[in-house]
């Protein structure tokens, strides 16, 4: 395992809410035998109901996800925030830019600073931050293509598209070499750090690069084996969320026709045949599986 310096635990954080990423267990799975403990914020919008003011509501597939995979005790599953330090106010992008807004949490930085707040009161000085779209190998070397560039190592993460899981994968735009894609790294946090809009970080933005896992980028793919409707469901939630955060700030039936659509083509998109594999833990069809062979064995 790579030092992180000073003697911490190495705690995981996660934040889910509003929509279920299928992918979800995967990333838990992926990332479990390297942590020592895992946080997941698990609170955002009821989007069959959306409602402005209710933004704390816990997805209910995330927790039993929690309780199918933690064999161990390490994960966390946060839903309260009745004591959380930092309460700016919550907001899209597009109501932060209208109002000026310098300080607000859109729910991906709410969720995250809650995160950053529980990790370090468990001891940790740098964390693991993972999205609920991405899923690591565990075998970094025969994935890693690094090259020396200004002195820091660029990591390449690839990008799938499609169903995952079958003999064909595809890798799509951006390409691997893209900053976008910069895999998974280790965030230094104390106790005065607070993320703010889409997870930029107020403070500092350091980061160690992670030597012991690698992971795949998946938001526009799925498992092979959903059902076409859970496929859509899948887009659209994630399409609806983020254009209200970017574009519309309200719930219109406008937002819900375009995400609708948006679903619709992101399930035709192609990519390119590629015979990089996706990550191991994609092949299992319960995760569970993936955690009892890689951390039970050692």
């Amino acid at each position: 395992m790579a030092d992180v310096g000073g003697g911490s635990v190495i705690v995981g954080i996660m934040c889910c809410g509003s929509y279920y990423s299928p992918w979800t267990p995967y990333t838990i799975a992926s990332i479990y035998p390297v942590c020592d403990k895992i946080v997941v914020v698990n609170a955002g919008f009821d989007l069959d109901n959306p409602d402005p003011n209710e933004n704390e509501v816990p997805l209910e597939q995330v927790s039993e996800d929690i309780d199918h995979l933690d064999i161990q005790g390490k994960i966390i599953e946060v839903t309260d925030f009745s004591d959380m330090k930092r309460r700016f106010p919550v907001m899209t992008e597009k109501e932060a830019k209208e109002k000026g807004a310098s300080l607000w949490f859109d729910l991906r930085g709410r969720n995250m600073t809650r995160a950053s707040e529980v990790a370090y009161k468990l001891g940790a000085k740098k964390v693991l931050r993972i999205d609920t779209d991405q899923a690591c190998y565990r075998d970094v070397l025969k994935l890693l293509k690094p090259s020396f560039k200004e002195g820091n190592w660029i990591f390449y993460q690839y990008e799938f598209v499609g169903d995952v899981g079958g003999e064909l994968h595809f890798l799509t735009y951006p390409p691997p070499a893209s900053p976008f894609n910069d895999s998974v790294y280790y965030y230094s946090i104390s106790e005065e750090d607070w993320y703010v809009g889409g997870l930029a970080p107020v403070i500092r933005a350091d980061r160690v690069p992670c030597l012991d896992i690698h992971c795949a980028h998946l938001r526009y793919a799925n498992p092979v084996w959903l059902s076409e409707e859970e496929k859509f469901r899948h887009f659209y939630y994630r399409f609806l969320y983020h254009l209200w955060t970017n574009e519309f700030a309200a719930f219109t039936d406008e937002l819900k026709t375009k995400a609708r659509k948006m679903a619709e083509e992101a399930l035709k998109r192609e990519g390119v045949l590629t015979s990089v594999r996706p990550p191991e833990v994609t092949f299992y069809r319960d995760p569970l599986e993936y955690i009892e062979e890689v951390v039970l064995s050692g």
